[in-house]
């Protein structure tokens, strides 16, 4: 064809396509019959050009597929963001061919991060080196996975018309996951083991209360001190994302969990609890000793933040405002401003995300109890708290449901025990009393990868927590 006829034929078809999709689609179905050998020969790069023909599009898909299995990431996360990005009318059209893109991009997306971090302790030497370059770097990575299985739950279903390709690819790159996970968590184990396990004490979670908020407890103004069972590191870095905005100065900084990391331990840890350093545990870790009492439950941490940072100030003796996550968001505007006048010291708890987790349907509901922090904050801002410190108790590890435990009874990722046995070198052990931990002897042995020890009664599969990974 002549260049004129050429490009009034293209700039037609451009309107057709943009102002009446459902009879471009009729025209493009009639016209690919008789193109059909062009299609079959073209390479699917080259018919993704131009989105005119619907066999174009599903030729890349299926394309993009086979670039997972063999972990060509940049090629097929290429192809999925510009198939996303470009106005398709057969997307459109098809919900379903959406979803299979967005499942391919998600996948792509996590290949390449584990690809790119394929050694991700290379080099280091110390556990403060380790957790620079995990909350640095590495972390995208759980973060992409987590994102991941999201998208593999919501939106992997038998009625794709590339189900069983792409439910293959994904249990391929599931597969790629756990071995990266297993291999960085060896190497900060064997840190660990030649280093110590304890690390210095602006990175332990057992002096964030004295050395962060206790300071912002003397100064004016009033601070929320956000207690979230559960939010691990990368989805902190989402919510801080989501947090930014002009005038709002903000730090995200990390510490390394109290060992094992467990509710009853990370919680209580968060009060101010410590004496000199040291953690005076009562029985097997339920709960600190402050003075006469023993830290267990949110009442006795609000007894302890109180003794400690609101005694001293004018007015008397008080004791924190202690709130639930879900009486942030249910009380009235009106009603969370005057509770807030009782005490200039605000803690929250949040047990949504590890409850999730311990149920299973964690991975289906993140996202939601991430937007519920996020609103909470900005509900307890509304009402006159001007300085946050948003901190958990421990992270976690999402692993394979079918990966098979450890043979040996305990906890799901550690277990206590009088002696420093090695189980065939799957297993490192630190001593209570390395840990400045008074009140008990003994070991707690944690596996040196991502598996599991053989749990006692129901628990979850998929969610675990209590190990010495930089997750948890």
């Amino acid at each position: 064809l002549s260049a004129p006829l050429r490009k009034a034929c293209l700039q037609l078809l451009q309107v057709v396509r943009q102002q009446f999709p459902e009879e471009f689609r009729r025209l493009a179905n009639q016209t690919e019959v008789l193109v059909e050998p062009d299609l079959l020969s073209g390479k699917p790069e080259e018919l993704g050009k131009i989105d005119t023909f619907s066999r174009e599009d599903s030729r890349l898909l299926e394309a993009a597929v086979a670039c997972l299995k063999e972990e060509d990431w940049t090629r097929a996360l290429d192809w999925a963001v510009t198939r996303m990005q470009s106005p398709s009318v057969w997307l459109e059209a098809d919900p379903l061919r959406y979803q299979e893109w967005q499942l391919i991009k998600t996948s792509a997306r996590l290949g390449q991060l584990i690809s790119q971090n394929d050694q991700p302790l290379k080099g280091v030497q110390s556990l403060a080196d380790a957790l620079e370059r995990y909350t640095k770097q590495t972390f995208q990575v759980d973060q992409a996975h987590r994102t991941f299985e999201q998208d593999r739950l919501r939106l992997l279903e038998p009625r794709l018309n590339h189900f069983d390709s792409i439910a293959e690819a994904t249990n391929q790159l599931r597969r790629l996951y756990h071995v990266w996970v297993d291999g960085m968590t060896r190497a900060f184990t064997d840190l660990c083991v030649n280093h110590g396990f304890l690390p210095e004490a602006s990175l332990q979670q057992r002096t964030l209360y004295e050395q962060v908020v206790h300071p912002l407890t003397q100064r004016e103004g009033k601070i929320a001190y956000f207690l979230v069972d559960g939010l691990r590191f990368e989805m902190a870095a989402e919510l801080a994302q989501r947090l930014e905005k002009p005038g709002l100065l903000m730090h995200l900084n990390a510490r390394l969990a109290e060992l094992p990391s467990i509710t009853r331990v990370g919680m209580n840890a968060l009060a101010p609890v410590s004496r000199q350093g040291n953690l005076k545990v009562d029985g097997s870790f339920d709960g600190f000793r402050a003075g006469e009492y023993v830290v267990r439950h949110p009442e006795q941490r609000l007894r302890a933040m109180g003794e400690r940072s609101l005694e001293s100030l004018p007015g008397g003796r008080r004791s924190p405002l202690g709130l639930t996550l879900r009486k942030v968001q249910t009380e009235t505007p009106q009603n969370l401003k005057k509770s807030l006048n009782k005490s200039p010291l605000v803690v929250v708890h949040s047990r949504e995300i590890d409850s999730a987790g311990e149920s299973e349907i964690g991975v289906a509901t993140f996202e939601t109890w991430l937007n519920q922090l996020y609103a909470a904050i900005q509900l307890l801002r509304n009402a006159g708290v001007d300085q946050f410190v948003i901190t958990s108790d421990h992270g976690f590890l999402l692993i394979d449901e079918s990966r098979e435990p450890i043979d040996i009874p305990g906890e799901r990722r550690f277990l206590l025990s009088e002696s420093p046995s090695n189980q065939s070198g799957t297993t490192a052990s630190v001593a209570t009393h390395s840990l400045a931990y008074e009140g008990m002897t003994g070991y707690i042995l944690f596996p040196r990868d991502a598996s599991t020890f053989r749990s006692r009664g129901n628990s979850a599969q998929t969610f675990v927590h209590g190990g010495n990974s930089l997750q948890e």
